[in-house]
């Protein structure tokens, strides 16, 4: 029960509400003036005087949650001061490059950030702070897809909609989608800005892997209603994977992509589309059926990733191409005669080259989704040829290369790695077989040399 005559205040000043006694909020108050102590009530421009004082003993709990938030932020900031010095260091010092072997699959990228994370979580509360740099990351790349990164992929100029609006609500209740999206968004990054290359680099492996475990757990249980984000899905995986390989390219001391990674590539996209191939009617007719430009006959997976420009190689080149072939393949079939089955193989892979080229003269398919589409239709026995190094695979591979170089112009993510790989596959063939890749390597490789 109050006091009789006590007005309960707010308004007093500081030191009585600190010592709880009534304030007669003068100024200065009689307390203050008794106490020859200076008064809040004096200084008027000092808002604090109507700020509610702390208890001077917070319960733990929020004791806890200031002292998490100080850290997190002191962590916070180191976090990024590391990431500001290992991005220095790399453009500084070229050897740091050739030292790192250009993040060896990102894992060395992998283990900073985990360590960087780690740190944040010495104190309480340090949960807070990995969501708190995730956040700003996630918001950063999302940003960046929305109003960059989209604009990359192929057919945006015309229905750009799908991939920055449709993929992105569908990818907020399949987390799988919403991952490989914030990778590829981390991958363009990585290439247009050389300065931070290691930094989004590491978080697109990061996003990549993570959208990978989950995309296994969705794809145990594909069906009517999943096989649309796993598509997406597995275009921006197939897509992310190229992007790493044009990456890899741009450094001179990088070796790769090999033809192992290249390889990886393909079964990738064999993968995917025998996975989604029963439900590709429906994948058709479904919210993405514009990235179809109306051809249903495409193969699935690869079929999104085109333009309905004309073809970037011009129509000489194109021919040159088709005529090379022709001959490459009466000299493979003389070289293999005395192994019917490996002939075969190799007649197959080869022939489904022209089948796609001869498709791209009468449709819209351009040679982007010629790159896509040819490793979809080989055969496993050919898969496994280019992983022993046949010299017969490997100069087939050769050809495949010379097309792949004119998507470079206009596809950022197929930049470099044909030149490089061809490169890379001259150490590969024998002498008995070097002159079959003569003609690819004046076109495509010795101009990097």
């Amino acid at each position: 029960m109050p006091r009789l005559g006590y007005t309960k205040s707010r308004t007093g000043c500081i030191k009585c509400r600190q010592r709880r006694v009534k304030c007669d909020e003068k100024r200065p108050c009689t307390a203050c003036a008794r106490h020859n102590v200076p008064c809040s009530l004096l200084n008027n421009d000092d808002s604090s005087a109507d700020a509610p004082i702390r208890p001077r003993r917070a319960p733990k709990r929020s004791q806890a949650k200031r002292n998490a938030a100080t850290a997190d932020s002191k962590h916070t900031e180191h976090m990024s001061q590391d990431l500001e010095h290992l991005s220095a260091a790399a453009d500084l010092d070229s050897g740091f490059l050739a030292g790192f072997s250009f993040l060896d699959d990102a894992q060395i990228g992998l283990d900073l950030l985990w360590e960087l994370s780690s740190n944040a979580a010495d104190v309480d509360g340090a949960g807070l702070s990995t969501q708190n740099r995730d956040w700003a990351m996630d918001m950063e790349l999302m940003h960046h897809f929305a109003t960059e990164a989209y604009l990359t992929l192929p057919r945006a100029s015309e229905i750009g909609h799908v991939w920055r609006d449709k993929a992105v609500e569908m990818a907020l209740s399949n987390h799988y989608l919403l991952r490989l999206i914030l990778s590829f968004s981390a991958f363009h990054l990585a290439y247009t800005r050389p300065g931070w290359q290691r930094k989004y680099y590491y978080v697109a492996a990061q996003y990549q892997s993570q959208g990978v475990s989950h995309m296994r757990a969705a794809l145990a249980n594909l069906n009517h209603e999943n096989c649309h984000a796993l598509f997406i899905a597995g275009s921006l995986l197939a897509v992310g994977n190229l992007a790493a390989s044009a990456i890899h390219a741009k450094d001179v001391l990088d070796p790769r992509p090999t033809v192992d990674d290249i390889v990886d590539v393909f079964v990738l996209l064999k993968g995917m589309a025998t996975v989604l191939h029963s439900f590709e009617k429906t994948i058709q007719e479904g919210p993405f059926t514009q990235l179809f430009g109306g051809n249903a006959s495409v193969t699935i997976v690869a079929s999104p990733l085109a333009n309905t420009a004309p073809a970037e190689l011009s129509q000489p080149r194109w021919d040159d191409v088709k005529q090379k072939l022709r001959h490459l393949r009466d000299v493979l079939q003389v070289r293999l005669v005395d192994d019917p089955a490996l002939a075969q193989t190799i007649d197959q892979a080869l022939v489904s080259i022209s089948v796609y080229m001869d498709e791209a003269n009468i449709t819209s398919m351009t040679v982007l989704r010629f790159t896509l589409s040819w490793p979809i239709s080989i055969s496993e026995a050919f898969i496994k040829l280019l992983r022993e190094k046949h010299p017969a695979a490997i100069v087939l591979l050769t050809y495949y290369c010379v097309i792949v170089q004119g998507t470079e112009s206009r596809t950022w993510y197929t930049r470099g790695w044909a030149s490089k790989l061809l490169l890379a596959a001259e150490v590969l063939v024998p002498s008995p077989w070097a002159a079959l890749i003569e003609w690819p390597l004046q076109r495509v490789g010795r101009a990097v040399s």
